[in-house]
C-alpha cells in the first residue's frame, strides 16, 4: 500500500511539473508594415518563442512556435465558436501597461534585422523589423484550432534575461543576427472549428 501511494505522489508531481519550470526563451517578434507610395499600412507584430536549449547551435526554425499572450488570444484557446483567428498577430496600437506580459515583450524587446521585400505593385514594398527579447519564464504548451497546432503561453510574469546579449548568449546572439528569416512563414492563419 505504501507503495502504491508513493507512486500516486510521483506520478501526480510528475504531470504538475510538466512544462512548469522556469526555461530560458527568446521571444521573436516579426513586425509587418506594408508601404505604397510613402503611406504606410497595416503594422501588426507577430510574436513567436524557442526554448533557448533547442537553438545554442543556431535558429532552428521548426522549433518556433506561436506566443499567445494577450487576453483576446487566450479567450480563442477555450472558445470553439470562433471560426478563424490570426496566430500571435498583436496590432501596434493594442500595447498597454495593463497588460503586463505584452507590454513587457514590447518594451524589452531587441532589433535584430530589418528585411525589405519588394512587391509587384510599383512604389510599395514590406518592412519587415525582426526583434529579439530574451526571457526567463514558465510556459506551457496548447494544442489549438482545428489542426492542433502547437501554440504556447506563458504561465506568470516572465522575467528578461538581462545578461543574454553580453555573456551567455554572445555566440548565439551572433547567429541570430545573421540568420535568414526570410523563408520563414510567421503569417499563420488557422481555422478554429469545423
Amino acid at each position: 500500500m505504501k507503495r502504491f501511494l508513493l507512486f500516486i505522489v510521483l506520478f501526480f508531481n510528475a504531470i504538475g511539473v510538466k512544462g512548469q519550470s522556469e526555461q530560458h526563451y527568446l521571444v521573436f517578434t516579426f513586425n509587418r508594415t506594408y508601404e505604397c507610395e510613402g503611406y504606410k499600412h497595416g503594422t501588426a507584430d507577430h510574436v513567436w518563442i524557442i526554448p533557448y536549449d533547442s537553438c545554442r547551435d543556431g535558429i532552428c526554425e521548426n522549433d518556433m512556435k506561436p506566443l499567445f499572450v494577450d487576453e483576446f488570444q487566450m479567450e480563442c484557446l477555450n472558445d470553439s465558436t470562433n471560426y478563424y483567428s490570426g496566430i500571435g498577430e498583436y496590432p501596434i496600437v493594442e500595447y498597454s501597461r495593463k497588460d503586463s506580459i505584452p507590454w513587457k515583450l514590447y518594451k524589452n524587446r531587441k532589433s535584430v534585422q530589418k528585411q525589405i521585400i519588394r512587391t509587384s505593385y510599383p512604389k510599395s514594398k514590406d518592412v519587415l523589423l525582426i526583434y529579439c527579447v530574451p526571457i526567463i519564464a514558465k510556459c506551457s504548451t496548447h494544442e489549438f484550432g482545428y489542426n492542433c497546432i502547437s501554440v504556447v503561453t506563458i504561465n506568470d510574469e516572465p522575467q528578461i534575461w538581462e545578461d543574454f546579449w553580453n555573456e551567455q548568449g554572445s555566440n548565439l546572439s551572433r547567429k541570430i543576427l545573421q540568420h535568414d528569416f526570410s523563408g520563414f512563414d510567421y503569417l499563420v492563419s488557422v481555422k478554429i472549428s469545423k
